[in-house]
């Protein structure tokens, strides 16, 4: 049976509900979860080991592994420095504009921040493709930071992953006694690696996208604009347009993605009268070829197009491979660029915002760690309250 995003998020929360309720009511049922390493806590759900996390032990004491660390720490200034340009300097226009649309009442501003709230920000498949993001990006950070700790020769108290909400997660717990004797430059490491393995896994993400984008036409794959649907009664539906058409040409000029598509668009919302040579071909391969007469009364032609969402918003036209018998559409291709665009997203949110020198990031204790307390505790009080100010603001802008 096929559950939708939110019905498989309930289903998660109840079953997380149901294990804590288990655990807190039934002594046995606790100790039977403490065996095998669950921990059940409100709203989540932990899977603990404990122990040294002996798999990592090829990286024991490994200097390669150090040099590679060494690299974290100007990685972790710079996305530190990212979040100040983003957050702050954009986000104190946006405070400002917003006080000022409250006090006269005007059209709030759009917020820097959107927060992700699945059924809101976040829709459909959108859903799956970001806890899956979620899932390695946290894995691939707490994983930075355990090897970084095994090529230190630190002390692992425990690991694991598990749920919060809906939300995957992966911990790792370091003795604190050895944090405390290490020099400077050996905490820094540690604590700058999972920003170094998100930035890491955002280039390659990026990377991955762009080499796919520019090698898929020597494979024979392109991007195209595939109408989806014809509204009845439209000089689309006039002119014997059906859904399923792709678009190869408009006034001579191919057409080889959303781009060029919307330079015709401002053509056909005008209030004159324009001529559109179509050209394009069915997936069974019948080709069509029709000039199309816009009048100046009407500004559309009733078209809906078919488009590749990626993430946040953004989308790309569809990818096909076009042959002599028409052409197929490459739905895995493009959930393909969607998985890897929604990696990328989320690997650069997640290495700037724990970058931030905030009270529970590891920028913070990273600040703590190369300044005084008394500079770097104020400057994390600060930064909290004005992180916590904006994203407040942007919520109460998306829900109102």
């Amino acid at each position: 049976m096929y559950l939708e995003p939110l019905h498989l998020i309930l289903v998660i929360v109840l079953v997380e509900l149901a294990l804590y309720g288990a655990a807190m009511g039934f002594p046995q049922v606790k100790r039977l979860f403490d065996k095998i390493g669950l921990d059940p806590i409100p709203l989540g759900i932990l899977i603990k080991r404990r122990g040294a996390a002996d798999s990592l032990n090829i990286f024991l004491g490994s200097r390669k592994a150090r040099i590679f660390f060494t690299f974290g720490i100007p990685i972790m200034i710079i996305s530190m420095i990212l979040f100040y340009i983003y957050v702050y300097i954009v986000g104190i226009e946006f405070v400002a504009a917003f006080l000022r649309s409250v006090s006269s009442g005007g059209e709030t501003p759009q917020p820097p921040v959107v927060p992700i709230i699945p059924g809101i920000t976040i829709t459909g498949e959108d859903i799956i493709y970001l806890l899956i993001a979620i899932g390695i990006s946290v894995t691939a950070h707490e994983l930075g930071h355990a090897i970084s700790a095994k090529a230190e020769r630190m002390r692992i108290r425990s690991y694991g992953v598990g749920l919060i909400l809906f939300i995957p997660l992966a911990f790792v717990e370091l003795e604190e006694e050895d944090l405390l004797k290490s020099v400077k430059i050996t905490v820094g490491r540690i604590l700058s690696s999972g920003v170094l393995m998100n930035m890491v896994l955002f280039a390659t993400s990026i990377g991955a996208v762009m080499g796919i984008m520019a090698l898929a036409p020597l494979a024979g794959a392109s991007q195209g604009v595939i109408i989806e649907n014809v509204e009845k009664g439209s000089i689309a539906d006039a002119n014997g347009i059906k859904p399923g058409l792709l678009l190869l040409n408009i006034n001579g000029t191919p057409i080889r993605g959303l781009g060029d598509f919307t330079q015709f668009r401002q053509y056909i919302v005008s209030n004159k009268s324009v001529y559109l040579v179509l050209e394009g071909i069915y997936p069974d391969g019948t080709k069509y070829s029709s000039t199309i007469y816009k009048p100046s009364n009407i500004t559309r032609l009733g078209i809906y197009l078919s488009v590749t969402p990626l993430a946040l918003g953004l989308s790309m036209g569809a990818l096909v491979s076009i042959g002599e018998q028409g052409y197929i559409r490459l739905y895995w291709l493009e959930n393909l660029i969607r998985a890897l665009f929604w990696g990328s997203v989320i690997n650069i949110s997640l290495a700037v915002i724990n970058a931030a020198p905030l009270y529970i990031t590891d920028g913070g204790k990273f600040i703590d760690i190369i300044s005084p307390r008394r500079l770097s505790r104020p400057l994390q009080a600060i930064t909290s309250a004005g992180f916590i100010l904006i994203f407040a603001l942007s919520l109460i802008n998306v829900l109102s």
